[in-house]
């Protein structure tokens, strides 16, 4: 009986504890409101046909002889929570300066704020503000600055959270966190 109840024993455990929570409609899953990690890649495409962002000399309205960013562009990738982006995604320059400290050194480095809204596979989107940094180096433009997000919608609701971006224009990484609240 003692070899019995022993076999028996693993038998219960496992099949008496096989039911799938997930199934029951009366389980209801909460966020946990903490910070979630983020990483992503994004690559953009200029739009043809629009003016480009004059790039202005600090503390003034001259734009830089010769010197531009791109205005609008289309960007495309994948991020987490978001999948991959649904071809409507964009961004629009704001503003864009040259750095003169930098400019004194012997470098082009240039400062420029974008606004966008990236659109989730789902259709979801959220918008977003970023203030950037392009220095160019050997004719290769390294890009950096931060991502905020400032709305959203569906799953991006209320959302919050900064990010990072480093990488070479056209593409590059995006890295931070964000809170889901509700």
């Amino acid at each position: 009986m003692k070899k019995f109840l022993i076999l028996l024993l693993p038998l219960v455990v496992i099949f008496g504890c096989t039911r799938d929570t997930t199934d029951d409609e009366n389980v209801v899953l909460k966020r946990a409101k903490v910070p979630i990690p983020l990483k992503g890649v994004l690559c953009m495409t200029e739009k043809e046909g629009v003016d480009r962002l004059p790039v202005f000399f600090p503390g003034t309205e001259i734009p830089v002889p010769g010197v531009t960013l791109s205005s609008e562009a289309w960007l495309a990738g994948h991020m987490t929570f978001v999948g991959n982006f649904r071809e409507e995604s964009a961004m629009t320059g704001l503003v864009a300066y040259l750095d003169m400290d930098a400019y004194a050194e012997g470098r082009i480095v240039l400062t420029a704020d974008y606004v966008g809204r990236i659109y989730a596979a789902n259709g979801d989107y959220f918008d977003f503000f970023s203030p950037i940094v392009i220095e160019v180096i050997d004719d290769v433009k390294h890009i950096t600055g931060t991502v905020s997000i400032t709305s959203g919608t569906g799953k991006f609701e209320n959302v919050t959270g900064d990010s990072y971006l480093s990488g070479i224009v056209p593409c590059w990484d995006v890295v931070g966190e964000w809170v889901f609240p509700r």
